[in-house]
């Protein structure tokens, strides 16, 4: 049954659910984030960077852990009294966060070349990024529209 035009549909009737309660909610996921992000910026880490685990204060939140651990690229939560990070980064969350900075480096470099999402490119990188392509090499490929990645031994990136 569907409209003409999505203008002329109706709008979805939603479950009843404690609207209150909802936005009660929202407003800590927000102070949880804006605290996490207060705590990384204290620590001079950048969101890019995974770590392992926030603890919060809140232990009604279950259903927003999803939300508040891609907002704050955290793996794990952990209700305690108060608000804190645990900043040990280890090997494997120090690689993850050299990846993301591969990604976001590869994506410039694809927009500043003009090119469209949908646009394969042949990535060829430093040897240096050796193990983020061993560990995240198929994930890089998909995430960056590369057809192949090649590791050379030259120190430039090239897309």
């Amino acid at each position: 049954k569907d409209e003409e035009s999505v203008h002329l549909s109706k709008w979805p009737i939603s479950e009843a659910k404690d609207t209150l309660l909802l936005l009660e909610n929202m407003k800590a996921v927000r102070e949880v984030c804006t605290a996490g992000n207060a705590l990384r910026k204290k620590e001079n880490i950048p969101v890019r960077q995974p770590l392992s685990a926030i603890t919060i204060q809140w232990n009604n939140l279950e259903e927003y852990y999803d939300l508040i651990k891609d907002e704050l690229n955290i793996k794990t939560i952990v209700v305690g009294n108060e608000i804190s990070l645990d900043i040990k980064i280890t090997p494997e969350l120090k690689l993850e966060g050299e990846y993301r900075e591969l990604v976001r480096l590869v994506q410039d470099m694809r927009k500043e070349k003009g090119l469209t999402p949908q646009e394969e490119i042949s990535l060829t990188l430093p040897e240096k990024y050796s193990e983020i392509v061993a560990t995240f090499g198929e994930d890089l490929k998909k995430t960056v529209g590369a057809k192949e990645v090649v590791l050379k031994g030259e120190e430039t990136i090239i897309v």
